[in-house]
């Protein structure tokens, strides 16, 4: 039950989750990190969970599989229309996934789309 709640909240691009069993600080201290654009998942959550939210494994089932195709691609080190080539799809399309994917991930800049493709390439 825990597992498939954190799972689906993740996957809605929620940035923290805190559990009402935390005593009243922890609130408080929650807000204050997603604030700052951290995220705080509470403590009494499973170790399990929280290696899958920290390694982002959990948020990976949310990208198409198409887009997870492009980061491949991206972390290998392959330009646009050398991705396009690979896939059979056009060099357009290929820019509408990348736009996709940063719009999904929350990220805003193409230098850190690759900071992310580098970081979790293991887990496309």
């Amino acid at each position: 039950k825990e597992r498939g709640l954190v799972y689906l909240l993740a996957n809605h691009g929620v940035d923290g989750i805190i559990l009402k069993e935390e005593p009243g600080g922890e609130l408080l201290r929650a807000v204050k990190v997603i604030r700052n654009r951290g995220r705080f998942f509470s403590a009494l959550l499973s170790s399990e969970l929280m290696s899958l939210i920290k390694t982002k494994k959990l948020l990976q089932p949310f990208l198409t599989l198409r887009e997870r195709e492009i980061l491949q691609g991206i972390a290998e080190g392959k330009q646009s229309q050398e991705i396009a080539e690979a896939l059979n799809i056009s060099i357009f399309t290929v820019h509408r996934h990348r736009h996709n994917i940063k719009k999904k991930l929350k990220i805003k800049y193409t230098t850190d789309l690759i900071r992310y493709c580098l970081k979790y390439k293991d887990n496309f």
